[in-house]
């Protein structure tokens, strides 16, 4: 759980997708973190809050992967289906998978589920804003993905 503390820092750019006039009343910084997003192919299956989870940066990556497919079960299935789930892993058919480059595992990138899916990474910079509309942004730098040799 984050904890904010209560302080103005003044008036911020339209860049941050902030409306200008706009104050931050919140601002909270982590270096690193495990960012857990859902992404979606189509209005469809848009998913009303982007932002799944944020988890500490010390958590390894199976970890990460276990965490992920329970938020997919608990927003995607029936009480039946989880029930089937957690009688056998095996009978879930969206398992959480690691990422790879160019054909070679990488833990950096873990993903779950169909349309929508989870999304997970570790990313630098993470900033939480508040503004005085009590409209929450995330921002965040993608860390760049190792280049193999």
């Amino acid at each position: 759980m984050l904890r904010l503390r209560l302080h103005k820092i003044g008036r911020v750019l339209p860049a941050l997708g902030i409306p200008f006039g706009s104050e931050i009343l919140f601002m909270q910084k982590m270096k690193s973190a495990w960012l857990v997003t859902w992404e979606w192919m189509g209005d469809h299956a848009a998913v009303e809050e982007k932002v799944a989870a944020i988890i500490n940066y010390r958590k390894p990556a199976s970890y990460v992967k276990d965490l992920m497919e329970q938020i997919y079960i608990e927003k995607t299935s029936t009480v039946s289906e989880k029930f089937s789930y957690a009688k056998s892993s095996k009978s879930n058919p969206y398992q959480a998978r690691y990422g790879d480059i160019n054909g070679v595992p990488w833990r950096g990138k873990i993903f779950c589920g169909h349309n929508p899916y989870l999304y997970a990474r570790y990313v630098n910079n993470i900033q939480l804003q508040e503004t005085e509309d009590l409209r929450g942004s995330l921002i965040w730098e993608e860390r760049p993905v190792p280049e193999l040799t």
